[in-house]
């Protein structure tokens, strides 16, 4: 699974945002208010990483964190299959 340095390295590329701007959107999604992975590991995915996750933020945040929620969801994916198929390089 990617860490938050690379969420937010995915954000400076792709979207050309500030490193950091939306620290707090990917914190929301993979930590929120109880540590979704200290709690649950791989499972945290069952929260807050599905489409009423990124409703949830757009409504909340705006629709630009909500293209950063979505990314962050997309990238969580791509990282999962790429290992299981051994096709990542760390």
């Amino acid at each position: 699974m990617p860490n938050i340095h690379e969420h937010l390295l995915f954000d400076q590329h792709f979207f050309g945002y500030t490193y950091g701007q939306y620290k707090y959107i990917h914190n929301l999604l993979d930590h929120g208010a109880i540590g979704y992975v200290a709690t649950f590991s791989k499972g945290h995915r069952k929260y807050m990483h599905d489409s009423r996750a990124v409703e949830f933020v757009t409504k909340n945040y705006g629709i630009l964190a909500g293209q950063v929620a979505q990314a962050h969801i997309a990238l969580d994916k791509v990282w999962s299959e790429s290992k299981r198929k051994g096709t990542l390089r760390q």
